[in-house]
């Protein structure tokens, strides 16, 4: 069955990004004995919020599973927000962060931690939302804390949540009170089995102390970078996955719903 989700990047990216996204790999790789499948840096995005359906409706999957809202999903209202709601372009920051306290945390833990993570299988890099430029230094003093809490908006959040006027659920807002502002991709899969704890515990650090020693890279997100993917497989390869830009006139309520057929 073909399912929908709203994603960024798929396909061509920043050269930062994809030097970035390779050095990750290679070194995910290069611990011995692991069997990893590194992604096709093609097929590697950005998920901004999934729009899979419940079997036979164009009800929101997410929305039945976690609300038990049975309403279609609007697609007018999405394309709408999307493209008129003002709240695109917003900017991401990839790495560049160190292992010291911010002024937002990601499921508790510090932005160093949660930069990347090995975890049941899946490879991920995350980054976050950021208005102008990140500070940089080790230690910051009180004035500084209070600038950078205006650094980081709770942007990607707040479009996740204003989704649900439209009976779209994200997966992570499971619960009403749930946050999840995570810019996150996939880069990979391994076999969990194939390391030890201790590998893999070693792994997480060496990519989290490389990925805060680079200079930040700073992704703009805007409407021309926004794809509808139809997908079978939710790793999206590119031989199964078809997508177009929310940009495209061609995709109207009606193209988005003949989809899922």
């Amino acid at each position: 069955m073909h399912q929908l989700s709203l994603v960024a990047f798929y396909g061509k990216k920043d050269k930062r990004l994809l030097d970035l996204i390779g050095e990750c790999q290679k070194r995910v790789g290069a611990v011995r004995g692991i069997r990893f499948q590194p992604y096709d840096v093609r097929q590697i995005h950005g998920t901004i919020v999934c729009l899979a359906r419940r079997v036979g409706t164009m009800v929101n999957l997410n929305m039945s599973k976690y609300r038990h809202r049975q309403a279609d999903m609007d697609f007018a209202g999405l394309l709408n927000f999307i493209r008129m709601g003002g709240r695109f372009p917003f900017q991401v920051q990839i790495g560049g962060f160190q292992n010291r306290d911010y002024a937002f945390t990601s499921e508790g833990k510090r932005p160093y931690e949660r930069s990347f993570q090995a975890k049941g299988g899946r490879i991920v890099l995350i980054g976050w939302p950021v208005r102008g430029c990140p500070l940089l230094a080790a230690e910051l003093g009180t004035m500084d804390l209070i600038q950078e809490a205006r650094i980081y908006p709770n942007a990607l959040d707040d479009i996740r949540r204003a989704l649900q006027a439209f009976n779209i659920l994200h997966r992570y807002h499971s619960s009403i009170t749930d946050t999840d502002n995570d810019f996150y991709f996939r880069i990979g899969i391994l076999d969990p089995t194939s390391v030890t704890s201790e590998s893999l515990g070693k792994l997480q650090e060496d990519v989290r102390a490389y990925l805060s020693s680079i200079r930040p890279i700073i992704l703009e997100v805007g409407i021309a970078d926004l794809y509808v993917a139809c997908y079978e497989n939710e790793e999206l390869p590119l031989d199964s996955t078809r997508v177009w830009s929310v940009s495209d006139e061609e995709v109207t309520p009606t193209f988005l719903r003949a989809l899922y057929v």
